[in-house]
């Protein structure tokens, strides 16, 4: 399938699910619990499908490791270009930019997009990517940033028991230990497990129009565009270095320096929620980034592929 038409379909349900919220047919509190299963219920299914018998390498794992210096790269560019916005009538503060900007959406929309044009071994790192990504937007940076204070004893505790309260992070930690065991899923439950993380896409897609706001001030979305400006430029700055400077083969270069032009995973939003920000501009600047995504993306496989 042409990853437009695909891509296309996402958005349709992104504005299917603001029609639905429109129409009163859902309600604002229904994203709530659409967030809780698409964290606790479907993307835990949709990661153990999809890294079911994979391999982990020493050469793989430096993958992994890039998909994680990826994150802490955009926490650490905001935190330096948001600093002087401890406070906003609108919640566009520092510690909100720290956690809805890292990350990207791979399993949703880089992995069908690029799907038709990777070779099998582009894809591949893609997938490896999105392992160290998901370790950071599946919990991690929300662990991070809500540590509790206290020693630097203390806040390591707190940033690991809330990381092992992500049923995603602990998801990995399972796949990780299938791999190392050489043990594989057995078709069976593979079979059982289909059922709920083919429901991921749909179900986060539906999220993510249910929390839009489209009543939002001026100065806002000037934030909001600029946010997205500097998001976009630290994947120039990142995809440059990738993509000219590591010694991979081309097809990996090449699915690294799409990947980082994903847009904002859906996690922003829930963990927004969870630590009782404005999850609606969550939601606006995840849409933003989509559009944003279609264009670039679509950009680089024309000239590079």
């Amino acid at each position: 399938m042409n990853p437009l038409v695909e891509v296309s379909g996402f958005i349709l349900l992104i504005i299917l699910g603001q029609a639905l919220r429109r129409l009163e047919i859902l309600t604002p509190e229904c994203s709530k619990a659409v967030s809780t299963l698409v964290l606790n219920v479907t993307l835990p299914c949709a990661i153990l499908r999809a890294l079911n018998g994979v391999e982990l390498t020493a050469g793989l794992l430096v993958l992994v490791l890039l998909g994680l210096l990826a994150n802490v790269f955009t926490f650490l560019q905001m935190a330096f270009t948001e600093r002087r916005h401890a406070e906003d009538p609108d919640g566009l503060t520092k510690r909100f930019s720290q956690l809805v900007m890292p990350g990207y959406n791979v399993g949703t929309f880089a992995m069908p997009f690029t799907a038709g044009f990777l070779s099998p071994e582009g894809f591949l790192a893609l997938c490896l990517f999105d392992a160290g990504n998901a370790v950071m937007c599946t919990g991690g940076t929300y662990a991070v940033l809500f540590r509790e204070p206290g020693s630097l004893l203390k806040q390591f505790a707190s940033i690991v028991k809330r990381l092992l309260s992500s049923f995603a992070i602990l998801t990995y930690l399972i796949v990780a230990a299938l791999s190392v065991t050489h043990t594989r899923i057995p078709d069976v439950i593979l079979h059982i497990i289909d059922i709920p993380a083919n429901a991921n896409t749909f179900l986060a897609m539906i999220m993510i129009g249910m929390s839009v706001n489209l009543n939002i001030r001026l100065e806002s979305l000037k934030r909001l565009l600029r946010l997205l400006g500097l998001r976009y430029l630290g994947s120039v700055l990142m995809g440059a270095f990738v993509y000219w400077c590591l010694p991979f083969s081309e097809d990996v270069r090449l699915g690294i320096l799409l990947v980082l032009f994903a847009p904002l995973p859906a996690m922003g939003i829930i963990f927004s929620m969870k630590g009782r920000m404005n999850w609606q501009l969550a939601a606006n600047l995840n849409t933003m980034s989509v559009l944003c995504s279609v264009v670039i993306m679509s950009a680089l496989l024309s000239l590079l592929v």
